[in-house]
């Protein structure tokens, strides 16, 4: 089976948010956009992908913590405040993020 990567990703320049909070400013899911985007440029596995981007959003967006999945293929079930949410793609690499109540 190949490796699933997001090499074939890293050119993209498209998004599509299929869940946003009512919570997140549009200014705010721009940026996490672009910083999700900025990870996918990096050559490593996409669990290194993850912890970059948990920590540039800790960093850029602070809070209690944030929760971070990215892949191409994974399955989620979840308990989150929905009004911290954030479930977007670029490319075909999708993205998973919940922000922790303050």
């Amino acid at each position: 089976m190949p490796l699933l990567d997001a090499r074939s990703d890293r050119k993209v320049r498209e998004a599509e948010v299929f869940y946003c909070s009512e919570l997140m400013a549009g200014t705010e899911v721009v940026k996490i956009c672009n910083l999700a985007y900025s990870v996918l440029q990096m050559d490593c596995p996409m669990m290194e992908m993850a912890r970059a981007l948990k920590m540039d959003l800790e960093k850029e967006l602070p809070g209690r913590g944030w929760t971070v999945v990215i892949g191409k293929t994974f399955g989620a079930y979840l308990t989150v405040d929905a009004r911290n949410f954030l479930h977007f793609r670029i490319g075909r690499t999708y993205f998973v993020l919940h922000r922790q109540q303050k």
